[in-house]
């Protein structure tokens, strides 16, 4: 992550500046040391990490319990540890019940 820093000083103010979080808008900026306002924008740049995910490719889901509050809320849940797919199991006959996810991969 880049430091912001004045244009006419070049004084070093950080990264974290107060209320501007949208790209591609041009701030304002007072500078504390110097007091001339300048202009600067916020840039993201994509990261990306990946892992396998055998049961997209043929294999089992892996299915664990899902954990949170309330309790009730997550009691008959599952999610995949390898692509995140949640299912319900049905308590009266043990059944698996596909919920939908939304997952990008679609399965």
């Amino acid at each position: 992550m880049n430091d912001l820093y004045c244009p006419y000083c070049d004084e070093n103010l950080g990264n974290h500046v107060d209320d501007c979080y949208e790209p591609n808008i041009e701030y304002e900026h007072e500078c504390p040391r110097c007091s001339k306002i300048f202009i600067f924008e916020i840039e993201y740049y994509p990261s990306f990490t990946s892992r396998k995910a055998d049961c997209l490719n043929g294999k089992k889901h892996k299915y664990e319990k899902i954990l949170g509050y309330p309790k009730e809320f997550f009691k008959n849940k599952r999610r995949c540890s390898m692509c995140g797919k949640e299912i319900i199991i049905n308590d009266a006959k043990g059944k698996k019940e596909e919920k939908v996810d939304g997952n990008e991969h679609g399965k």
